[in-house]
């Protein structure tokens, strides 16, 4: 969904663990927490807080810890 970056939580290179919250995005009026869907490093983070994100948009990449 379409929406602000809010806040961004996690950093290039960090070690996260399942469902840790990496960001918030505000949409519709709400804020939504996005989570890193398994344990990982953050590859890279696409969007900087304040940035208007479109619908459907990677904003995230991760790799699998190993």
């Amino acid at each position: 969904m379409a929406g602000t970056i809010v806040k961004v939580q996690a950093q290039e290179g960090d070690i996260v663990e399942a469902r840790q919250v990496l960001l918030i995005l505000s949409a519709m009026k709400m804020e939504h927490a996005i989570t890193a869907p398994y344990a990982g490093k953050i590859q890279r983070i696409y969007y900087a807080e304040g940035a208007v994100v479109q619908g459907g948009a990677l904003v995230v990449e991760m790799a699998e810890e190993e």
